[in-house]
């Protein structure tokens, strides 16, 4: 090291194990920027070869173009890449693994072994161990290239204690590759471990045949094929039923230009697409590739290029849950018995602790719904009423004469809980309180649009007591609820007193919506009346709607379920869960032992 006082030159050994901190943080970080490397090179198949999660080796072998023997000995060396060429280049990265660092650093912190060949010469072999080349020979005229990592962060042990368990490890591979194998079914990928094989999929460019061998065939089957694009967007991918669902985020698959990236904007779009036809707590299996101008994307946030900028992002977060829900109110959801989701074996990538990859929840918000996303608040409470009214507007006007729901004949009651109908297709069950929120939610939502700020006068004003800090908060962003209603009078030192509301809050809970209103401004400094207003109809709904052990009479029945034919999502209640559970006739005859 050269030292001119305190500052000092490194060393290019030290800067490599620097930069492995960067771009290696784990096993999965190796295989990423292999295989990327190899997606690059044009590869058709890609084999991973797996032992103890990589940690003990992890080896990838592609049909790519491969290297020259020069290129080979600069791939090794420190900022030497092929993919950019200029500060240009820089603004416009269409490759997947630029950055150049991966190579150099990866042999820096293991024992590692590059094989290449580009169908031009002989092959070539380097032998490196710790950052320091030990051999360079020949080898077999194999286009292509093969990459041995063995004995990851031999040299540097302290990184070992920021490793997992070999399941959470190997869990945190797997999901990587099943992500990369969505974003490109041209490719044949097979992975291996501890000699046993995991997956593996065609490269025939089937997305359904990728979903198969991630998910099964109950999931592949149940997948809808989604695609729209504005003028700055264009996004293609499938989204599955809501009745197939997972408790993590985790299986929603984000690309830009084929690279897979982080992002909570989008994943949220993606939830939010899916509205009221998701049950709390659960979340969708999606993939969703976003095709851009690279101009419009940076991808040089964060080293393992997992997290990218996108210019005009709210025009694409408004394209993504417009096209996902018209794509859902378009497609007939009525889960069909023979149908339903069965209890398939479970996949490797199911039984391992994703930690590294769930993105953290907001404990200050149970919906999942962003609560503070910009600082300026009373633009974002504008856009949020203009949101909702739009909302409103497309149950107004796509689709209005479609009927999703088919014709259904009453055959009678079951527990005052239960409507059966039928109609040629088989018999079909119906949660009559379930189907009667909908109803009602649908109603209200139409309603809240057109007396959104009309005010009730309280007979009885109410009485709203709070601390120093928060009185200060209060005041700070009072604004903020006379917009959506709430005008607060200041009553002593630390109360208000409140003699109106809107018009929509639900009879009998008024008091409620107005005090979480009013913490949620407290806690987060901002109102997200989206939030409030949903949270508010689902309840109004509920209290509302028939009860289970009710009888209805024939014209009740028939008048509920003409109604639920009329709405814009009639497969499930508000809360997400199912209204209508299918009987094909081919079932029935199956449950009888008619046919086999």
């Amino acid at each position: 090291m050269r030292s001119l006082g305190k500052i000092i030159q490194l060393s290019d050994d030290l800067a490599n194990k620097i930069a492995a901190g960067e771009v290696v943080e784990r096993p999965a970080s190796v295989v990423k920027e292999l295989v990327e490397n190899s997606i690059d090179a044009g590869s058709k198949n890609i084999e991973i070869y797996l032992e103890d999660a990589g940690l003990r080796l992890i080896r990838v072998v592609d049909d790519g173009e491969g290297m020259s023997k020069e290129d080979a000995i600069l791939s090794i060396e420190r900022h030497a890449t092929s993919k950019i060429a200029s500060v240009h280049d820089l603004f416009r990265i269409n490759s997947l693994g630029f950055r150049g660092e991966a190579l150099p650093s990866i042999a820096s912190i293991s024992e590692f072994k590059l094989t290449t060949c580009d169908g031009n010469d002989h092959g070539f072999t380097l032998d490196i161990v710790g950052g320091i080349i030990k051999n360079k020979s020949t080898s077999p005229s194999r286009k292509g290239t093969e990459i041995k990592v063995s004995n990851l962060f031999f040299n540097t042990p302290a990184r070992l204690k920021y490793v997992k368990t070999i399941q959470t490890e190997l869990g945190t591979i797997i999901d990587y590759l099943n992500k990369t194998a969505l974003t490109n079914p041209n490719i044949s990928f097979k992975v291996y471990h501890n000699d046993k094989k995991i997956f593996f999929t065609l490269g025939n460019n089937s997305v359904e045949q990728v979903l198969v061998s991630l998910y099964g065939l109950e999931t592949a089957k149940n997948a809808i094929k989604i695609y729209n694009s504005n003028h700055d967007f264009s996004i293609n991918g499938f989204i599955v039923k809501p009745e197939i669902s997972r408790a993590s985020r985790n299986y929603i698959t984000i690309s830009v230009n084929k690279r897979i990236i982080k992002n909570i904007s989008i994943q949220r779009a993606i939830i939010d697409g899916y509205d009221t036809l998701l049950t709390t707590g659960r979340y969708p299996i999606a993939f969703l590739n976003i095709d851009v101008d690279p101009y419009l994307v940076d991808v040089n946030v964060h080293p393992t290029k997992m997290e990218v900028r996108l210019s005009k992002e709210e025009s694409l977060i408004e394209l993504i849950k417009a096209s996902i829900k018209e794509h859902l109110l378009s497609t007939n959801l009525i889960p069909e018995i023979n149908n339903r989701p069965k209890v398939e074996s479970v996949k490797i990538q199911e039984k391992f602790d994703f930690t590294t990859s769930t993105i953290p929840e907001n404990n200050n918000n149970k919906t999942g719904l962003n609560i503070n996303e910009n600082e300026e608040n009373t633009d974002t409470l504008d856009n949020e009423v203009l949101e909702i009214r739009e909302n409103i507007d497309e149950l107004k006007t796509i689709n209005v004469h479609r009927k999703l729901l088919p014709e259904l004949y009453i055959v009678g009651q079951v527990h005052g809980t239960y409507i059966v109908a039928q109609n040629d297709e088989g018999m079909f069950l119906i949660d009559q309180h379930a189907a009667q929120e909908r109803v009602l939610y649908e109603s209200f939502l139409s309603k809240i649009n057109e007396n959104q700020f009309d005010l009730q006068q309280l007979l009885i004003p109410y009485t709203f007591d709070v601390n120093q800090s928060e009185k200060i908060i209060i005041d700070q962003y009072y604004n903020l609820l006379e917009q959506i209603g709430i005008i607060l009078e200041p009553f002593g030192e630390k109360s208000y007193i409140i003699r109106s509301h809107p018009t929509w809050f639900p009879n009998g809970t008024e008091q409620k919506v107005i005090e979480d209103i009013i913490y949620q401004l407290i806690i987060n400094k901002t109102v997200n009346l989206k939030t409030i207003t949903k949270e508010a109809i689902i309840m109004m709904s509920c209290k509302a709607a028939i009860k289970a052990n009710r009888f209805l009479n024939t014209d009740e029945l028939n008048s509920l379920i003409k109604s639920l034919r009329e709405t814009q999502s009639p497969f499930t209640c508000p809360h997400g869960r199912p209204i209508i559970i299918k009987f094909t006739i081919n079932e029935i005859e199956k449950m009888f032992k008619r046919i086999t």
